[in-house]
């Protein structure tokens, strides 16, 4: 019973969330080199200026990581029903004969 849990449920499970960690954890965020103040700048910059955003790159790629997610679930999904329909069928096909009684 565990193994039936454990392949259906906790490996998509792990599976999913180290899809969706990848674009994080092989693209680390880079902070850019602190550029000096010119003259007559302050040196604290803008508040904008310290936000960090993805690069454009990151952000395709997430995306990118999004839709293969998408599409392995769907898949995994219409596999498994496949498979449990495959297994009934099968179960009814060839069961053993019942016996008659007498």
């Amino acid at each position: 019973m565990f193994r039936l849990y454990f392949t259906r449920l906790i490996l998509p499970i792990l599976f999913v969330a180290g899809m969706v960690a990848i674009p994080f954890v092989w693209l680390p965020e880079v902070a850019p080199p602190e550029k000096p103040p010119a003259a007559g700048e302050k040196a604290g910059g803008s508040a904008q200026e310290k936000t960090r955003r993805a690069t454009p790159f990151q952000r395709a790629m997430t995306i990118g990581f999004a839709l293969i997610l998408v599409s392995v679930t769907a898949g995994g999904f219409m596999l498994y029903r496949i498979t449990r329909s495959q297994t009934a069928s099968w179960r009814r096909r060839f069961a053993p004969p019942k016996r008659r009684e007498r």
